[in-house]
């Protein structure tokens, strides 16, 4: 056999491989590019409720496509989540378990705040706040590790809501306190708006009126540098803290008249 025939041999199998590997990339991304569309419509709530489900489980079923391990886990989240919002309890557990498997295996901070995330919100509107609180305390902490301060101040605010919740308000303060911090860096007028009302509200429940009444000035402060339909949304929210909070304290220094 001459050299060129023994050349021939080891090009064609690499070429073949080659040509296998350019061909599952192909698959790959249109089967990415589909997903992204069915998730698009799943999330449209105009449309059905049937044909949003006929979509994601569309969706789910081509993530099974998708050649790379760290898309796959990224999208089966997501899958995952979209489940959650349509209230399919099974499926979501189910999706999120498999995403976790991959998770697991890649080590991955991004993918293990997302996943956790998942089931932080999946365990709130269960009423299970103790492991709600659990997984917002793991997501917080992977999204604070990789940098991604917003996801993070997020996860603080849902954690200090839950301290007050069950009364742990000095808990729930600090928490407050914390990502007001992280909100005045990044600038994020909607977020330091809820979080200075939430303040409010902790003082009102001790009835510590004037406390909660700088807080929701505080809070109106920046709930004036809100866009106009950001403002619509929240406008009985503010005014209506305010005006009990004032009504309390009215009624409280009668009280102590009496007295």
């Amino acid at each position: 056999m001459d050299k060129n025939s023994t050349n021939r041999f080891i090009i064609v199998p690499f070429l073949i491989f080659f040509f296998f590997l350019q061909i599952q990339g192909i698959f790959s991304q249109n089967a990415l590019d589909s997903i992204n569309a069915w998730i698009k419509v799943v999330k449209n709530t105009g449309k059905s409720f049937e044909l949003r489900k006929e979509k994601l489980s569309k969706a789910y079923n081509l993530t099974k496509k998708i050649a790379e391990d760290s898309v796959r886990a990224d999208r089966l989240i997501e899958v995952a989540y979209r489940y959650y919002k349509l209230k399919d309890t099974t499926k979501f557990l189910s999706i999120n378990r498999e995403a976790a498997e991959l998770v697991n295996k890649l080590q991955s901070d991004y993918l293990f705040g997302y996943l956790h995330w998942n089931y932080s919100s999946y365990y709130k509107r269960n009423f299970n706040f103790l492991k709600a609180y659990q997984h917002l305390n793991l997501t917080y902490q992977y999204f604070e590790k990789i940098g991604m301060h917003k996801n993070a101040g997020i996860m603080l605010t849902s954690m200090a809501q839950i301290k007050g919740y069950f009364k742990d308000f000095t808990g729930s303060e600090q928490l407050n306190i914390k990502a007001i911090k992280v909100f005045k860096e990044l600038k994020e007028n909607i977020n330091l708006y809820h979080l200075h009302n939430h303040l409010g509200l902790l003082q009102h429940d001790i009835k510590e009126y004037d406390k909660a009444i700088s807080y929701y000035q505080k809070s109106l402060g920046f709930y004036e540098k809100l866009t106009e339909q950001e403002q619509q949304r929240n406008y009985v929210l503010i005014f209506n803290n305010i005006g009990d909070a004032l009504f309390q304290k009215k009624k409280l220094s009668k009280g102590t008249k009496i007295l």
